[in-house]
């Protein structure tokens, strides 16, 4: 039970910092975007 814990945090963790690399991305190719157009 406490393995499958860790595990299940693991791959939450895994996922929320995959996730704020993403928006971290998009928001990059936002500010470029937004910087061209302005």
């Amino acid at each position: 039970m406490c393995r499958l814990g860790s595990s299940v945090n693991y791959i939450l963790n895994d996922i929320l910092s995959s996730s704020l690399r993403f928006t971290s991305r998009v928001r990059k190719h936002w500010n470029k975007l937004l910087y061209v157009n302005i």
